[in-house]
C-alpha cells in the first residue's frame, strides 16, 4: 500500500469513527494547505460530521478566523500556543466537537516571520473545551506534498487516540453518563468494604471503556492513604486514577501534555482541599501512623468522615467530566 493510501485509509476510519459517534469536526490549517479537510471528506457520509474549514496562511487570515492577534505577537505564529489558539477558534466559529488547528513551516524560511523553522510543525486539537498540543518535526528533503502528507498522518493518528481516550466524554452514550449518579455508586462501593480510592475510581471505570473489577485491582492498595501509611487520601488518588482513565495515553506524552494532565488533577484535588483542610490522609482522620490493623469497619470506623470523602470526591468529578455534581441526599450516618 503506497503512503497516500495508507493515510486515505486512517482517514476513512476516522471518518466513520465520528459518524457512528454523531460527533462533528472542522479545521483550521495553514501549512496542510486544506489537506486535513480533503482527506476527511473523501469518505461517503462525511458531510453528516465535517462542518468546515479554513485555510489560513498569513497571520491576518488567522486573526480574521477568530485567533487572538496577542497570541501571535506574544508567543509567534509557530508555537503549540497559536495551534492551540486555531483548534478552538475553529471549533467555536463551526459550533463542532472537535476543532483542529495546524501551524508550521516546510520547505523554507517564511519570508513573513522570520523566526520560522522548516520543517517545525505544531497541531491541535481540541475536544469539547480540552486541547492537547503536539509538535512535529518534518524532515526537509520531503516535497512539499510529502510533507503536508506527514503531518496529515501524524494528526490523524493523535486524533484517533484522542477519539478513542475521550469517546465516554464525547461519544453517543455521553448523555447516558451525565445520568448516573456517581456519588451514590461511589458511596455503595465504599459501604460494600472496597477501600476509599478503589469506590472513588470505581465509579467512574465504565465511562470510560474500563471494567470496574479491574480498576478495584488497580486500586486495592491506595487505600488508608496508600496502604495505609496515612499519605495522600485515597479519595484523591481515586480523582487521580479516573482522570488519567479518561485523558491519559498510552504512548509517551509530550512535557506539555503531561503537565497539563498533572495541572488538572492537581485543580480538582485542590478544590476538595480547600473543602476539607486537607489531601493528607492522616491530617483529615486526626490519626498517626502506628501500624495498627483494624479488624473489622467497626463503630468507631463509621464514625470517621471517609464515606463522605469519598462522596464529595465523586461529586468533584461528576463536575469535572459532565458539568453539575448529581443531586444527593444528606447522610446522617456520615
Amino acid at each position: 500500500m503506497s503512503r497516500i493510501d495508507q493515510v486515505h485509509s486512517e482517514y476513512r476510519e476516522l471518518t466513520e469513527q465520528l459518524i457512528r459517534m454523531n460527533r462533528s469536526i472542522s479545521f483550521l490549517e495553514s501549512c496542510t494547505s486544506g489537506l486535513l479537510s480533503s482527506l476527511l471528506t473523501d469518505t461517503e457520509g462525511a458531510s453528516a460530521v465535517f462542518k468546515g474549514s479554513d485555510v489560513v496562511y498569513s497571520n491576518e487570515a488567522k486573526v480574521a478566523s477568530g485567533v487572538d492577534e496577542t497570541v501571535i505577537e506574544k508567543f509567534g505564529v509557530y508555537s503549540l500556543e497559536t495551534a492551540e489558539a486555531m483548534a478552538t477558534a475553529c471549533r467555536e466559529r463551526f459550533c463542532t466537537d472537535i476543532g483542529v488547528g495546524v501551524t508550521g513551516s516546510l520547505g523554507t524560511v517564511d519570508p513573513s516571520n522570520k523566526d520560522s523553522v522548516p520543517g517545525e510543525v505544531y497541531f491541535a486539537i481540541d475536544i469539547c473545551g480540552r486541547v492537547t498540543t503536539c509538535f512535529i518535526e518534518v524532515d526537509n528533503s520531503l516535497s512539499r506534498f510529502e510533507g503536508k502528507l506527514f503531518v496529515a498522518d501524524a494528526v490523524c493518528k493523535r486524533l484517533m487516540d484522542l477519539v478513542k481516550q475521550r469517546r465516554r466524554l464525547i461519544g453517543d452514550e455521553r448523555e447516558n453518563m451525565e445520568k448516573t449518579n456517581h456519588v451514590d455508586k461511589a458511596r455503595d462501593l465504599f459501604e460494600q468494604g472496597y477501600n476509599c480510592a478503589q469506590a472513588v475510581a470505581g465509579a467512574f471505570a465504565e465511562d470510560f471503556g474500563y471494567s470496574v473489577p479491574d480498576v478495584l485491582k488497580l486500586t486495592a492498595a491506595l487505600g488508608g492513604g496508600v496502604a495505609r501509611m496515612r499519605e495522600v487520601c485515597g479519595t484523591v488518588l481515586g480523582i487521580a486514577v479516573a482522570i488519567g482513565m479518561a485523558e491519559g495515553k498510552e504512548t509517551v506524552p509530550e512535557r506539555k501534555e503531561k503537565a497539563e494532565l498533572y495541572s488538572r488533577v492537581q485543580a480538582v484535588s485542590d478544590k476538595f482541599r480547600e473543602e476539607n483542610g486537607s489531601i493528607v490522609c492522616g491530617e483529615l482522620l486526626q490519626v498517626k501512623r502506628d501500624g495498627s490493623v483494624p479488624s473489622v469497619r467497626d463503630s468507631s470506623f463509621k464514625k470517621r468522615p471517609c464515606k463522605e470523602y469519598v462522596a464529595y470526591a465523586a461529586g468533584l468529578l461528576e463536575q469535572y467530566f459532565y458539568g453539575e455534581p448529581a443531586a444527593t441526599e444528606s447522610d446522617s450516618s456520615f
